[in-house]
């Protein structure tokens, strides 16, 4: 069970995706969910590169950031992209009632295989949280 924590964490700030591929890519992420089950969802408005690594391969990492704590967490897993479905649908229905005007060409979900916190005191030492 993912901890309250780490969930209120990423609701709460923007999440940077980092994919591998034929070429590595980052990406911000501003249209995010995190599932009663754990996993993490992200829209696709514009995001090529990161579609086709996950596409090829789904080795995904995401990471949040806090500049005022100096506090992080980053998640490792594996990544499915899906166009449509019910949990497309309603992140299709959260980008609109934020204002989004892009469209969204799908999702990825995210299951998580490990969470590391990351402080200034766990530099080359992070806490593996899950």
């Amino acid at each position: 069970m993912l901890e309250k924590e780490v969930k209120d964490f990423f609701s709460s700030h923007i999440w940077f995706v980092a994919t591998a591929g034929a070429q590595a890519d980052l990406v911000p992420i501003a249209l995010t969910h995190i599932g009663s089950d754990g996993k993490f969802m992200f829209a696709d408005t514009c995001l090529n590169k990161t579609r086709e690594n996950l596409i090829s391969n789904g080795d995904i990492v995401i990471m949040a950031f806090d500049e005022a704590t100096m506090t992080g967490y980053a998640v490792y897993g594996t990544a499915i992209y899906m166009q449509a479905g019910d949990a497309v649908r309603r992140l299709e229905e959260k980008a609109s009632g934020k204002g989004f005007k892009l469209k969204m060409h799908g999702a990825a979900f995210v299951f998580p295989e490990k969470i590391e916190k990351l402080t200034p005191d766990s530099f080359g030492e992070a806490t593996v949280v899950w």
